[in-house]
């Protein structure tokens, strides 16, 4: 499944959950995904992301935010950060932080 992150998130896209914690993406529909599939996130048409499906949650389920949304989420042991090295510095982009969307435990 494709998720376009927004420029207004990709910032905090990056920062990790905390400790024992999950990510996931709202939706305002039903997405098309079941547990075990890839999420592929995107960011200006080019893939930025992967991790594999965790849960996928009704609106009014769970707890937190965001609650009249379907929600999608992955561990974060599944995240892969595909950005590629800055070639001004020859240094790999930092993997360490990534998207924390009001995360709840599975």
């Amino acid at each position: 499944m494709r998720i376009n992150v927004p420029p207004w998130a990709y910032e905090h896209f990056w920062q990790d959950p905390a400790p024992g914690h999950s990510e996931f993406w709202a939706f305002r529909f039903e997405p098309r995904c079941q547990i075990g599939d890839l999420l592929e996130f995107y960011f200006k048409g080019k893939k930025v992301a992967e991790a594999t499906v965790a849960l996928v949650q009704a609106p009014g389920a769970g707890k937190g935010g965001f609650r009249d949304r379907w929600k999608v989420f992955w561990r974060p042991e599944t995240f892969k950060d595909l950005r590629e090295k800055d070639l001004t510095n020859g240094k790999e982009q930092s993997a360490e932080n990534r998207g924390n969307h009001d995360n709840q435990e599975l």
